[in-house]
């Protein structure tokens, strides 16, 4: 599916200084008319997985991860615009995103995870970790493709960066879990990443993602990881992480 085309409709909670407190605004784009066939062909939209603001500009400089349609950069205030980023991607399901060296012009640097973020039937999986580097020379991200040995069709769920680190000795943590298919008799098909002898789980990286280490899990799909703010180096398991782990279920 073309990536512009699969762009979810978006709904946003804004300050109650833009809109009337509690609204819900919807940001957009607009249905997809006859998207599906059955029943009859009907307009819908696609889905968002992950909502990515940068914390230095939250309303001006937001990142967006779609099912089927790559990664989204834009702004809703003081203008709502979406240009895609990762069309030319091997892999345009989206299940991550962590922004990194964040000013309010923009993330200096933002990690990418493939594969959608739910277990369930009809998701999407990956082909790795996409890793954007603002290029001041040329104004544009560069993107260089990582971890493709070690999570390919996989579901990289979740992305952690240690805020103690940096360069090319920053610590990344990766929750893995399963991709997930279905055939024509929309059957459940689950699929594990080549090197799933290493196990579904907990990653880490201490060289900015240039080489991974399996730390934890096995045979365990991980949904979620979250590092202690007030202590991200702490000697508990997994470096002051915490992580949720999922059965595969069919929707």
């Amino acid at each position: 599916m073309n990536a512009r085309a699969a762009l979810c409709f978006t709904l946003l909670a804004l300050p109650s200084t833009l809109w009337a407190a509690n609204s819900w605004v919807p940001l957009g784009p607009d249905l997809i008319n006859e998207g599906q066939a059955w029943p009859g062909r009907v307009p819908v939209t696609g889905r968002i997985n992950v909502v990515a603001p940068n914390p230095e500009n939250p309303l001006g400089d937001v990142w967006i991860g779609s099912a089927t349609g790559g990664v989204w950069h834009g702004s809703v205030h003081p203008k709502n615009f979406w240009h895609p980023m990762t069309d030319g991607a091997e892999s345009l399901a989206v299940g991550s995103i962590a922004l990194d060296n964040c000013s309010k012009a923009r993330c200096a640097t933002v990690w990418v995870g493939t594969g959608e973020n739910s277990i369930r039937r009809d998701t999407q999986y990956g082909r790795g970790i996409l890793k954007g580097q603002w290029n001041s020379a040329t104004n544009v991200y560069d993107w260089t493709h990582l971890g493709k040995d070690n999570f390919t069709r996989g579901a990289v769920t979740k992305i952690v960066l240690d805020p103690t680190t940096s360069g090319a000795g920053k610590v990344v943590f990766t929750a893995l879990s399963t991709g997930q298919t279905s055939n024509g008799s929309h059957s459940t098909v689950t699929t594990f990443p080549p090197g799933f002898k290493d196990g579904l789980g907990i990653w880490r990286s201490k060289n900015a993602g240039q080489t991974w280490h399996f730390l934890f899990g096995k045979k365990t799909p991980v949904t979620d990881l979250e590092m202690d703010p007030q202590d991200p180096r702490s000697s508990s398991p997994g470096c002051g992480t915490r992580a949720s782990t999922a059965r595969s279920t069919a929707a």
